[in-house]
Order: structure tokens, then sequence, then C-alpha cells
């Protein structure tokens, strides 16, 4: 690796200064994996900092509220206020891509494949890592799960981001996804004790609640049902969803 020139020796020794080494950075959604890895880390003591990217799509507003919800609801005083990082996506995605125009949302019965956005970590992930290093904060933890299918969420691209991110800052920031050996139903068993019913996981929602018909809220419902705990969840609409007796209602 090449010397750092003046400029950058200077900038890097401000961030340097700035190291926190008991602080970490939550990419938060608003959906549940993301909200019970943020609250976990602040009941053990961490210094949190909570950053959503804001990417202009269509279930993003409902998303962000409910992230604020909940963030409220937690009791921790060491979760810092919300960081908002922005990037919109309308000249990368067309406009009639369902994300977007909130048209022909996958459905309850739709694959894994049909939410599936390429390269959404590639895009995502890179402008929290700028500002953890601006903030001198070593650490951008992800609430991804075991058993995700997409290749920008396997540990050889997050290997790799990690070493592209110490050659460009000059130092260490790692990337932990301390679920990513945990299904969904066992993290609801593990944040139960949390307000998960603020929490929004809905591609389609209806006036801030869960449409209930897409793709996310059968996943979501799906996975209550799996831990043996009840859903809290408020849904707009429960066609196509799931009952505790396991009949589709």
């Amino acid at each position: 690796m090449k010397a750092a020139t003046p400029l950058m020796a200077r900038v890097l020794s401000k961030a340097l200064k700035r190291q926190r080494p008991n602080t970490v950075i939550v990419m938060a959604s608003g959906g549940l994996d993301s909200a019970v890895l943020v609250a976990e880390l602040a009941a053990k003591g961490k210094t949190v900092y909570p950053v959503c990217v804001r990417t202009c799509v269509s279930f993003e507003k409902a998303q962000f509220q409910a992230l604020q919800n909940f963030l409220r609801h937690l009791p921790y005083k060491n979760i810092k206020p919300l960081t908002q990082l922005r990037l919109p996506v309308s000249t990368i995605l067309p406009s009639t891509h369902w994300a977007l125009s909130g048209w022909r949302v996958p459905l309850a019965k739709s694959s894994d494949e049909s939410v599936y956005l390429p390269g959404w970590n590639l895009l995502l992930v890179p402008p929290v890592l700028v500002f953890a290093a601006r903030e001198g904060i070593p650490l951008v933890m992800l609430g991804h799960l075991a058993n995700n299918p997409y290749p920008d969420s396997q540990n050889s691209f997050f290997e790799q981001l990690e070493r592209l991110a110490s050659i460009a800052f000059l130092r260490k920031i790692g990337i932990r996804r301390p679920f990513a050996h945990l299904t969904k139903e066992a993290v609801i068993r593990r944040g139960q004790h949390f307000p998960l019913g603020l929490t929004l996981s809905c591609i389609q929602p209806r006036k801030g609640k869960h449409c209930g018909g897409c793709n996310r809220c059968e996943e979501r419902h799906r996975y209550f049902l799996k831990a043996g705990i009840p859903d809290p969840t408020i849904y707009a609409r429960l066609k196509g969803l799931l009952t505790i007796q396991g009949k589709v209602r």
C-alpha cells in the first residue's frame, strides 16, 4: 500500500483521533432483523449509530417512519440519533420497476428471486463505510440472516468489500453480520422482548401498515408462526397469510 500524502495523512489523523472502539454503526431499514440488531447491541452497552440509506423506493417512507418509531420506544440512551444517507436509485432502476412505481409488487406466493434487487449491497454499503471512516467508527454491522441466496450477500463479497475499504481509508473498517448464522424465526425469538410490532417489512405498505398481501408480509407472518410467537403486526388485510392454526385466511 502506498504511503499517504500529507493531505491524506492530515485527514486520516483527524479521523483516527476520533476512534471510538466501543461504538458501532448498524445499517437499519425499519425491518425486523436490523431493528433487533440495534436493540441487542444497545442492550449490551455498545454505543450504536443507526444509519439508514434512503433510496427513494416506494416503501421507504413507511419503513423509515417505522424505524424512527421503533428507536423511540427503546429504553437505551446509548443509541445515537438516526443518520440518513441519501442515495436515490431513480436513475439506476427503470421508473416502471415495482420498487419505484409500487405497481406489480411481488405477492405472497411469489419466489424470493422476484424481490431481488441486483447489486443492492454493492450500492448501499459503501456510503455507510465512508460515513464510518469520517466519524472514526471502526465497525459496521448488518442484520443479514443465514441462507441469504443473493450473490452480494455472501461472505466472499463482504470480505472483498472490507479489503477495498482498508485500501480507501488506509485503516481497517470491519463489516460484521452477527445474525448470518441465524434464521428469521431465531431472530424473532431473540428479539421478542423488543417492540417488534413497530418494525415494518412490507414492500407495499398501506397507510403505514403492512399490506398483508406481499412477499415480505407473507415471509414475516410465516416466521412468527415458525417461532411459535404471536405475530404483533397489524396487517391492512390478511388474505393469503397463514393463521396460527396453519389455515389460509
